[in-house]
């Protein structure tokens, strides 16, 4: 619905307002959530939009899919291999360093020595921060010969002035959509570290951040600070005990570990828990930390949350884009924090989500729009609610 209130010409591309000045994105946003809020009839006003630092080449995390066919080799956005792309797609969101890694691996890759690795190439992934660079390169099949061709070209890489600091493979013999992130089809995909660095570090004021390089990650880390920092402000104050569901590796337990005196963390990816525990040796803070690898529903909470002694709360949930488990909102109410910081990235959860919380004893205290997503139709919604 955002996309057709702002005037998006193409919401299939992956930078659909790119073309816009950004204070008249800036400004159709807040029309266009308005708007939303008026047609569901949803409580509260939401403040204006936050806009990012970077309203463009922000993007961390950037991918092509690789289509091999009749001598052709494309790192391009679409999956059906079409010809409505140039060889090597770019995109205004993306760091001017991505492309140029793209472009750079597409010159070699297409010489005699790479054409049968191109075919094996499902999609190459850029992540990172904007100092430094790392590079997957996701195939299909994963033998002597592939492993061979991709630590030369690693080589390249490290020896070219593209600042790129590890790489890795990721094997999907399905050459599936999926390309990245822990939410993989079971189809024995694995990682295999290629060189440099095992985890990626992010840093947000002050604090030091690692997590795993298929982990979940913001895409805008100029962002980071503003999403910490307005979480919280509707944290208000100190308080006894932070529970963080879909806390991933601690971006906000610890950030807000010296407001609390104990912090429980659970995440459904070990990877992520890892994470989060490696990282609350890297930010000291008085709060006892805690941090849980378990599948978060209304089902299971219980069974983590149970021993916990009762004493003031402040919950933070911050799901993927489908939402939260099923049963959550009511368990979370049923425990009756005092406050409650719901994230959404997908404005289509909130509705629904507000009528969980009403129907729990909890209402909007504060809707706070951020422009995580610059470019594009979406906005991170970050909404504090009250009993």
């Amino acid at each position: 619905m955002l996309a057709r209130e702002i005037g998006a010409e193409d919401v299939g591309a992956v930078d659909p307002l790119a073309g816009m000045d950004y204070k008249a994105e800036i400004a159709g946003k807040n029309t266009a959530l308005t708007r939303f809020w008026r047609h569901h009839g949803l409580a509260g006003v939401p403040d204006p939009v936050l806009p990012s630092p970077r309203p463009r080449h922000y993007r961390t995390t950037s991918r092509r899919r690789v289509h091999a066919a009749g001598g052709q080799v494309r790192f391009g956005f679409d999956e059906d291999g079409g010809t409505r792309e140039p060889a090597v797609a770019e995109s205004a969101l993306e760091p001017l360093e991505h492309a140029a890694i793209y472009r750079f691996l597409h010159e070699r890759i297409t010489s005699p020595p790479y054409q049968r690795l191109a075919r094996h190439l499902n999609h190459l992934i850029v992540r990172g921060t904007y100092a430094e660079f790392c590079v997957v390169f996701n195939v299909d099949r994963l033998d002597a010969d592939t492993v061979r061709k991709i630590k030369l070209l690693a080589g390249h890489l490290q020896s070219g002035d593209l600042r790129v600091t590890s790489a890795f493979i990721y094997h999907d013999p399905l050459r599936s959509r999926y390309y990245f992130e822990q939410f993989a089809p079971e189809t024995g995909m694995r990682m295999k570290h290629v060189f440099g660095h095992d985890r990626l570090m992010t840093t947000v004021s002050g604090r030091r951040y690692l997590y795993a390089v298929n982990a979940f990650s913001q895409v805008n880390e100029s962002m980071l600070p503003v999403l910490c920092e307005t979480v919280e402000a509707m944290v208000r104050g100190e308080g006894e005990r932070l529970i963080d569901l879909y806390c991933g590796y601690g971006l906000f337990s610890h950030y807000l570990a010296g407001r609390f005196s104990e912090v429980v963390g659970v995440d459904s990816h070990a990877d992520a828990i890892e994470s989060a525990e490696r990282n609350s040796r890297l930010n000291p803070a008085r709060a006892r930390r805690t941090f849980v690898a378990r599948e978060i529903a209304g089902h299971s909470l219980p069974g983590v949350l149970k021993r916990l002694t009762p004493v003031q709360e402040t919950v933070i949930l911050d799901p993927p884009r489908q939402g939260t488990g099923a049963g959550v909102i009511e368990y979370v109410a049923a425990r009756r924090p005092q406050r409650v910081v719901h994230i959404f990235c997908n404005v289509d959860e909130i509705p629904p989500a507000l009528a969980e919380w009403k129907r729990g004893g909890y209402s909007p205290a504060r809707i706070v729009p951020l422009d995580l997503f610059p470019g594009t139709p979406s906005l991170e919604i970050v909404i504090s609610l009250v009993a």
